[in-house]
């Protein structure tokens, strides 16, 4: 599935975007960002989006 994803701070800023590949992983390293983030996937299939939290060692989705 190509795409994008982008990543937003809480006030709507986009601090990361990063393109998808087809059928791969895609690995996105924020360092020294710990907190709330919004995170937009743009693909054909659509747009999904949701909130998570970036703490020193993991992240959860929310």
């Amino acid at each position: 599935m190509k795409g994008e994803v982008i990543i937003y701070n809480m006030i709507g800023q986009p601090v990361k975007r990063q393109p998808l590949d087809e059928n791969t992983l895609t690995k996105i390293s924020l360092t020294g960002c710990t907190g709330y983030y919004l995170v937009k996937v743009i693909t054909g299939d659509g747009v999904y989006s949701g909130k998570v939290l970036i703490t020193g060692s993991a992240t959860t989705s929310q």
